[in-house]
């Protein structure tokens, strides 16, 4: 039975600063696991080591990829404070740094946003499209087996042989086992949509080399929006910024990465 989003990214204290993490192989695209997974080990061993509630900010470099089977995480306080506090944190396996990122760690409240963007438009999910389990390249993405993600049609990430030209993917992303969302599921949903360069013919190889995720406001149940476009993509390199809504259409979460990538 395929464990929940919780249960994958859970982790065990060992002592002060030393977290024991293990990685199902559900959990992968390819060979390695979801960076999204990963980082977000890495946020709840950082949170709970710090004494807030959630991740409020992630930044994080991937130096190699992560692998199914156990791994550890270490946290550092560089900072304790009443509303926020930062700590640096390393995940390893094997004896090698797999992910180095500092988290910001505090308290999110339910208060309505001063002022907020207007939310996406986007075809509701039962007018949507499953995302393909398999990658351009061939590579499996088995985490579409707990998880469910539904694209817009008209921007698919690949599948469609009529491509959009506009590195630009849109979709709902939900736990298949109407788990609700939390705070730290946000920051694995940043990057849960088809690399956007699959717009414009890119390949499945597309690597994240840095992230960074902003949880802005705890989520409704439900379905989650999720926004990812480019920028600038060039030279082997892309950017992406995402955003995700919750079901009362409030801007929860938003990513910005840049990643490597090759045409197919």
């Amino acid at each position: 039975m395929v464990g929940t989003f919780e249960q994958a990214t859970a982790v065990e204290p060992v002592e002060p600063g030393r977290w024991a993490a293990s990685f199902d192989p559900v959990w992968t695209i390819g060979d390695a696991v979801h960076g999204g997974c990963a980082q977000c080990a890495m946020a709840r061993a950082a949170v709970a080591e710090s004494g807030h509630e959630h991740p409020v900010a992630i930044s994080a470099h991937f130096l190699a990829p992560t692998r199914p089977g156990p791994a550890e995480v270490t946290v550092e306080i560089l900072r304790s404070g009443r509303t926020v506090s930062t700590l640096r944190t390393v995940l390893r396996q094997d004896g090698e740094d797999k992910i180095v990122g500092h988290v910001a760690a505090g308290t999110l409240r339910h208060h309505e946003p001063d002022y907020q963007a207007e939310a996406p438009v986007i075809l509701p999910p039962e007018e949507c499209v499953p995302r393909p389990a398999v990658m351009a390249d061939g590579s499996p993405v088995r985490w579409l087996d707990p998880i469910e993600v539904r694209l817009d049609p008209r921007q698919v990430g690949g599948p469609n042989r009529a491509l959009s030209g506009i590195p630009e993917v849109r979709g709902w992303v939900r736990a298949r086992d109407d788990s609700p969302p939390d705070a730290p599921f946000l920051t694995f949903c940043v990057d849960a949509m088809p690399p956007t360069v699959l717009e414009i013919g890119g390949g499945g190889w597309s690597p994240t080399v840095q992230l960074s995720s902003y949880v802005r406001a705890l989520p409704a149940p439900g379905w989650l929006a999720v926004v990812s476009r480019a920028a600038v993509v060039g030279d082997g390199w892309f950017d992406e910024e995402a955003e995700v809504w919750d079901s009362s259409h409030r801007l929860v979460a938003q990513g910005r990465q840049i990643g490597r990538f090759r045409f197919a």
